[in-house]
């Protein structure tokens, strides 16, 4: 197998990328997650530029109705997703556009707000328009109606800035319990689910567990024994939202559970390669799968099985363990990963952890000069 350059992993193609924020051509792949940030830049800047990418993501989507508004243009959009979170930047509207936009919108409160934003941004905009009640909204209901608002939280960054948390919270990475293809031998399985002993190893590792009262958050790989070592494991823990009504399942006001396509397993055998979205939703239909693409399970690019892919994976997941662990607050701030033998030795940056199935281990969330994010074992 021909490596692949690190920087086509990370998306840092300067050729694509560069032309991309231009406006001079669309690139090939939108795989990268750069190149679509350099595709949304090069799209606000430059009216006309990659009309043909309307409605394939909501960031194309949002970035072309932006760029519509801030050439005077009333785009047409229906749901909160093609909405613009910015459209006063890098270009202004004219002040009839904005009119327009609250005469064609009534009662959308992102709008109102961006346009008063917008104001803030103008002094010469009418003040009528933009400070009025009917222009700026109270600020906290759009936080409940929008799920990415919070970006332009500017009340909060100004004038109700609190102290940033220690990273204090504890990292419990779990190994998945005993599943088919372990003892088959058979790796050609696709997708294998645990066997009853891994089932039971799962059952007694969450009547074993210390830490339950302490948990906060649960974050599971998408691969099907992972999925099942954690609904087994920590039904005592987990909301009982995940778990179907009459199950006895869960807990009130329970564990948050994320699944995340970064922590699947390296290798591209059958064995380690997930199932499609759509049978995971059918195999588990209490949980929420929307953060995986639908080719998630495709083991190319970021998720491909090269050393330079499974490190940015793991450094990313390191990243979000991070902010995670800075946001949560109170005595349940502790974080459970559900993860797979190889990718952990990845994670832990340790290539000398092997843990049993069904297996934990106690890390704490550090920052490091030179390497970033690490996970420090606590033994």
């Amino acid at each position: 197998m021909t490596p692949m350059r690190p920087s086509r992993i990370r998306g840092n193609d300067p050729p694509d990328n560069l032309a991309a924020i231009r406006g001079e051509r669309v690139p090939d792949s939108f795989w990268y997650r750069q190149t679509r940030r350099c595709l949304v830049r090069g799209i606000r800047a430059h009216d006309g530029f990659a009309q043909n990418l309307y409605g394939q993501r909501p960031e194309f989507t949002r970035a072309l109705n932006a760029r519509a508004i801030m050439s005077n243009r009333v785009p047409d959009m229906n749901s909160p997703e093609e909405f613009s979170y910015c459209f006063w930047h890098p270009d202004i509207p004219a002040e009839q556009t904005l009119r327009d936009l609250l005469e064609r919108y009534p009662g959308n409160d992102l709008l109102r707000y961006q346009i008063g934003l917008t104001g803030d941004t103008t002094p010469d905009l009418d003040t009528a328009l933009y400070k009025s009640e009917r222009s700026r909204p109270d600020i906290f209901p759009i936080f409940d109606t929008y799920k990415f608002f919070q970006l332009l939280n500017r009340y909060g960054v100004l004038f109700h800035v609190k102290p940033q948390p220690t990273m204090a919270s504890k990292i419990y990475l779990v190994r998945h319990a005993e599943s088919e293809h372990n003892v088959s031998k058979d790796f050609s399985q696709p997708d294998p689910a645990l066997t009853p002993l891994g089932l039971q190893q799962a059952a007694e590792l969450g009547e074993t567990f210390p830490y339950s009262s302490q948990v906060a958050t649960i974050i599971t790989s998408p691969l099907r024994r992972a999925i099942q070592t954690t609904l087994s494991a920590f039904p005592h823990i987990l909301d009982r939202q995940y778990f179907e009504p009459g199950s006895k399942k869960g807990v009130e006001n329970g564990a948050k559970l994320v699944v995340d396509a970064d922590l699947q397993e390296r290798s591209a055998l059958p064995c380690d390669t997930g199932s499609d979205r759509a049978v995971l939703e059918d195999s588990f239909p209490r949980l929420n799968f929307q953060q995986l693409e639908q080719d998630w399970q495709v083991k190319e690019g970021i998720n491909s099985e090269v050393d330079e892919a499974v490190k940015e994976r793991a450094r990313r997941v390191r990243g979000r363990l991070a902010d995670l662990s800075s946001q949560l607050e109170g005595e349940r701030k502790d974080i459970i990963v559900v993860t797979h033998g190889t990718f952990m030795k990845f994670l832990t940056e340790d290539w000398q952890i092997d843990l049993p199935k069904a297996g934990w281990k106690e890390f704490a969330m550090k920052k490091d000069s030179e390497r970033g994010f690490i996970l420090a074992s606590r033994e």
